[in-house]
């Protein structure tokens, strides 16, 4: 999954219309919105929609960060192929688990173990799983 389809997917999930205005590269203000046609779009400041894919990695790293965590939804149950397959990517105190054969599997709560040095982990299906067992996207 590319870095522009998990924003996308980030940003489907909070339930968001709009994130807050960011300056990009060239110094156009954007956000992210719903186009005309209901698609995960940027709209700059002039009201023009292009494709997310447009966007420099570090602009997509900025949208990253705004999007509120509180706004993004968590879930500790999912259909994995296997634990050899699955990777993360970090947002504060959250991950979201994908599936190298299933893809996105959802944003999950991260813990942390204090009996072993405040280990990360997650709850998955009720078992638990340490974030350094797994690789990082």
């Amino acid at each position: 999954m590319t870095q522009a389809e998990n924003l996308i997917n980030l940003f489907k999930n909070t339930g968001l219309s709009e994130t807050e205005w960011i300056q990009l590269d060239n110094l156009d203000e954007a956000r992210l919105a719903y186009d005309e046609d209901g698609e995960v779009a940027v709209e700059n400041e002039h009201g023009s929609f292009f494709p997310v894919e447009d966007l420099t990695s570090q602009e997509m790293e900025i949208f990253l960060f705004v999007i509120p965590e509180a706004s993004i939804q968590v879930i500790d149950q999912a259909e994995y192929s296997g634990l050899s397959n699955l990777f993360y990517e970090h947002k504060g105190d959250v991950v979201c688990l994908h599936d190298d054969e299933k893809g996105e599997l959802g944003w999950f709560k991260v813990w942390y173990d204090s009996e072993m040095d405040d280990r990360e982990y997650i709850t998955l299906n009720e078992e638990i799983v340490y974030l350094d067992t797994l690789d990082e996207l």
